[in-house]
């Protein structure tokens, strides 16, 4: 349906409409294809690099072009916390999808708390790519200092066995989002990124 998108893409593409418990479906992604067009301006960020993924995340919704308005109120929000970038419209298509209209500001201002407090730890790691990431643990039941605890705990235990700091960041921001101790998490990690390896999956 989609041709000569990056790569990176399908599988995560893949990931969201299997998260959902769905198939991929042809006529209903070219739907929300045409809705966004329509919604949206011709340099819209949500017209940018994340465009696919967000029209999967529509297409998974009952009602995709509500998800996708809600969105954009989310979007509006988060610009005065944010620069605009194309990340910040999955951060906003991640809000919309969990939380009540009500509270689209406040979470929108907490998303920034948190991503203050890992560009505290991390300023020259931390980037807009990173929004996602702060929605997502903003929207966690989790307190502020309990993320930030875990997050670092996870990072000091993960960057002795992966090379790119980016990427251990980012994974240390993931296994914060899961339950568990920090140590169970990492190690458990660790076991199956070596088993892969193993087994001739190589992963980056």
């Amino acid at each position: 349906t989609f041709k000569m998108e990056s790569s990176f893409l399908y599988p995560i593409c893949a990931a969201i409409i299997t998260d959902k418990g769905k198939r991929a479906d042809y006529g209903r992604l070219k739907l929300c294809r045409d809705i966004l067009k329509a919604q949206t301006g011709a340099f819209s960020n949500f017209r940018g690099l994340t465009r696919l993924p967000l029209i999967c995340m529509m297409s998974v919704d009952s009602n995709p072009e509500q998800r996708l308005k809600n969105a954009q109120q989310v979007y509006d929000h988060l610009k005065s916390a944010f620069m605009e970038s194309q990340y910040l419209c999955v951060s906003a298509m991640v809000i919309s999808d969990l939380v009540d209209p009500g509270y689209y500001k406040p979470m929108a201002e907490h998303t920034r708390r948190i991503y203050n407090l890992l560009k505290t730890k991390h300023p020259f790691l931390t980037g807009s790519e990173d929004s996602i990431f702060s929605a997502l643990l903003a929207v966690s039941k989790k307190t502020d200092a309990r993320i930030l605890d875990e997050t670092e705990q996870c990072y000091g235990l993960l960057k002795p066995h992966f090379f790119s700091n980016h990427a251990v960041q980012s994974l240390s921001h993931v296994l914060a989002l899961c339950e568990g101790r920090p140590k169970e998490k990492c190690e458990a990690t660790v076991s199956l990124f070596q088993r892969l390896k193993e087994e001739g999956l190589r992963y980056g």
